[in-house]
């Protein structure tokens, strides 16, 4: 009896490890796609300066007016700049 029961803890003390690494994962992915949406809504401001010659205040409210109107994200109009200026270089 003694045998099982340290199993059971031993599975239940695993069992709360996993969880926790798998909670610890998810909030890693959250993290990792926030730092890349920043990113790319970094790179569409850029390429709004470049463009229009205007300065970073006024290209991210620009991109903030953009996704409003078409009622869109942000990070969803930001992408969509970013794969527009790049067809232009080309």
């Amino acid at each position: 009896i003694r045998d099982r029961a340290t199993l059971d803890g031993a599975l239940r003390f695993a069992h709360g490890l996993f969880n926790r690494f798998r909670g610890l994962e998810s909030r890693l992915g959250t993290v990792n796609r926030s730092q890349a949406d920043r990113q790319l809504i970094e790179q569409a401001k850029q390429s709004l300066m470049t463009q229009l010659k205007i300065n970073e205040e006024e290209a991210h409210r620009k991109l903030q007016k953009m996704a409003s109107a078409s009622n869109r994200k942000l990070v969803e109009l930001a992408r969509a700049v970013v794969e527009a200026s790049k067809v232009e270089r080309n």
